[in-house]
C-alpha cells in the first residue's frame, strides 16, 4: 500500500470526524454534547387515543348550558310544574370500550340505570345511555346536574349529551 492510499483511507476520515465533532461542540447550542433529549410522559394519553379534547369539552359544556333552560322549559310545558321530579335520559359517547365500562360503573354508583352499546353507524364509537333517578325540574338543579355530567364524562374521556325526560 502506498502513502497516498494510506493517507486517504486513514487520515482523511479522522480529519473529517474531528472537524464534525469540533463544530458540534462549539456551536451555540446550550447542549454542548449536542445530544437531544426528549422527555416522554407515559402517564398522559396520546392525542389520537383521546376522544374528548379540552377545547371540545368546553364547547360542548357551553352549548349544553345554553340549551338547558330551553330543555327545562320544554319539560315543564309537557309536565306542568316546576316542582315536579322527573327522570332524565342521558347519553355519553367515547372511542374505547374500557372508557365506557369505567363510566358505566361510576354511573351505577349513583343509582342511575345504565347500559353500554356500540354505535350502529360507527363500530368504533361506544354509547352509554341511561336514566337518572328523579330530579326536580328547577333551572338551578338541572343546570348543576348538566355541569356535573359534562365534567364526569370528560374525566372518563366521554362526551356527554342528554335528550329527554319521562313522567
Amino acid at each position: 500500500m502506498n502513502w497516498d492510499t494510506f493517507y486517504y483511507l486513514i487520515f482523511v476520515p479522522i480529519i473529517i470526524i474531528n472537524t464534525i465533532i469540533y463544530f458540534a461542540k462549539n456551536n451555540k447550542n446550550p447542549n454542548k454534547k449536542n445530544i437531544v433529549l426528549k422527555n416522554y410522559d407515559f402517564t398522559q394519553k396520546s392525542e389520537e387515543d383521546k376522544f374528548v379534547i379540552e377545547s371540545a369539552f368546553n364547547k360542548n359544556l357551553e352549548k349544553l348550558m345554553q340549551i338547558t333552560p330551553q330543555t327545562i322549559y320544554h319539560f315543564r310545558k309537557i309536565n306542568d310544574a316546576e316542582e315536579k321530579e322527573l327522570k332524565l335520559e342521558f347519553f355519553f359517547y367515547t372511542n374505547k370500550a374500557k372508557k365506557a365500562e369505567k363510566l358505566v360503573a361510576e354511573l351505577k354508583k349513583i343509582n342511575y340505570t345504565v347500559k353500554q352499546s356500540v354505535s350502529e353507524k360507527d363500530n368504533k364509537i361506544f354509547i352509554i345511555t341511561g336514566w337518572t333517578t328523579k330530579i326536580k325540574m328547577s333551572d338551578e338543579i338541572v343546570k348543576k346536574w348538566t355541569n356535573q355530567m359534562c365534567i364526569l364524562g370528560y374525566n372518563f374521556d366521554c362526551e356527554f349529551d342528554f335528550l329527554e325526560t319521562t313522567k
